[in-house]
């Protein structure tokens, strides 16, 4: 007969745990330059201090203030270190949210844009290929 033991929470988990609980209302009203909140996978990040270090510029910030901005983050593809720099603006979580709304990643992110690198290599080659069967062989 299997084990049935609940595993022990993570160190992790039981951090995320701990933290403030925070309405996505409470959320909803810090969409402006001067208090931009952002909710990206269950947390809850205030980026002020961030805004003028941030690569994208603070317009990107603010545009994604006060929503669960989870899916844009992945999208762009933010490397680890972005990631692990995010912890210290931190100041909760979203009020009902799980470990597993952090854990669950969708979208493309960390990867720093390594697919953009292989798909501009492999159509490089089929343009070789191309140049080379339509314009070299038909001389």
């Amino acid at each position: 007969m299997a084990d049935t033991t609940p595993t022990p929470p993570s160190k992790e988990e039981v951090e995320f745990l701990k933290l403030k609980e925070i309405s996505m209302e409470d959320i909803a009203k810090h969409n402006t330059e001067a208090s931009p909140w952002l909710l990206i996978h269950g947390k809850v990040y205030d980026v002020v201090k961030y805004m003028d270090n941030h690569p994208g510029g603070p317009e990107i910030l603010v545009e994604n203030s006060g929503v669960d901005a989870s899916e844009e983050y992945d999208d762009i593809g933010h490397s680890d270190d972005a990631t692990e720099q995010m912890a210290e603006y931190c100041v909760g979580r979203l009020k009902g949210s799980k470990w597993n709304d952090v854990t669950e990643k969708k979208g493309g992110g960390g990867g720093g844009g390594m697919g953009f690198v292989v798909i501009l290599a492999v159509i490089v080659v089929l343009v070789g290929v191309y140049y080379k069967v339509m314009v070299l062989d038909a001389e």
